[in-house]
């Protein structure tokens, strides 16, 4: 029974919410021990803790996982997390179709920013010993 009318129905299917899981997926089963989540940063006041939420990951600010504990998987710093599951570490970002542009800048910006710290020595390098002059100082004037 509803306010619309009585339905008959053979079966029922309640959707109640999500429940992140990583370790139950094939593809991060063997990351899953060393991501941090939210249950491993903060603990809650007791009539605030919620179980389900104490589960999702505690994402860095690229969207990117992190150990938890240091240095037991720095590969997930390879690894974002662009989904319902990123909303507790970056709000509704990744989900919602009007917060989509800017979660998707904010993903790209972190993932470019990754790249390049990873290779600043060489772009230093490269700076520093190219031979050919760039700026002449009449650039503005």
């Amino acid at each position: 029974m509803t306010p619309s009318g009585v339905f008959q129905a053979d079966f029922l299917i309640l959707g109640t919410g999500f429940r992140v899981q990583p370790a139950a997926r094939p593809e991060l089963a063997l990351l899953a021990p060393h991501i941090r989540t939210w249950r491993d940063s903060y603990t809650p006041a007791a009539d605030e803790a919620n179980e389900e939420l104490a589960d999702n990951p505690d994402l860095a600010a690229d969207f990117s996982f992190q150990e938890r504990s240091a240095g037991s998987c720095p590969a997930l710093r390879y690894v974002h997390c662009f989904n319902y599951a990123a909303t507790i570490s970056h709000g509704k970002l990744s989900g919602d179709i009007r917060a989509l542009t800017p979660g998707v800048d904010r993903l790209t910006r972190g993932i470019s920013a990754s790249i390049f710290i990873e290779d600043v020595a060489l772009h230093a390098e490269l700076l520093s010993t190219s031979a050919k002059q760039e700026l002449f100082g009449d650039e503005w004037g």
